[in-house]
């Protein structure tokens, strides 16, 4: 069974961005909880398709917002390491990569 998995400071920032945007507007964050899902789904379906973020990690753009799921394909689905924004901070989930030592990174 294929699944997503969120690190504990990828659901946090996750978090914080849907609230952030509810506060805002509350439609608002809707459309982004189904915007990153849309792009974990993809991710989960086509784990090598997304882009090569690091040596490890690949990436999938959340559609409509500027931010991308960042994961690592996992046997059983993926690990969503970050919900990264465009232009915020980059790169700095990069540790968390490091941290987390993949099943697999690339297609057997």
């Amino acid at each position: 069974m294929n699944r997503a998995r969120f690190t504990a400071p990828a659901r946090r920032e996750f978090l914080a961005q849907v609230a952030y945007y509810h506060m805002q507007e509350p439609d608002l964050a809707a459309r982004f909880v189904g915007a990153v899902e849309a792009g974990a789904a993809r991710a989960l379906a086509y784990p090598f398709a997304g882009a090569m973020a690091s040596e490890n990690a690949r990436r999938v753009f959340v559609r409509g917002f500027p931010f991308a799921v960042v994961y690592l394909p996992e046997p059983d689905g993926i690990l969503i390491v970050a919900v990264s924004h465009h232009s915020r901070r980059p790169e700095y989930w990069h540790l968390r990569v490091q941290e987390t030592s993949p099943a697999y990174a690339s297609p057997p």
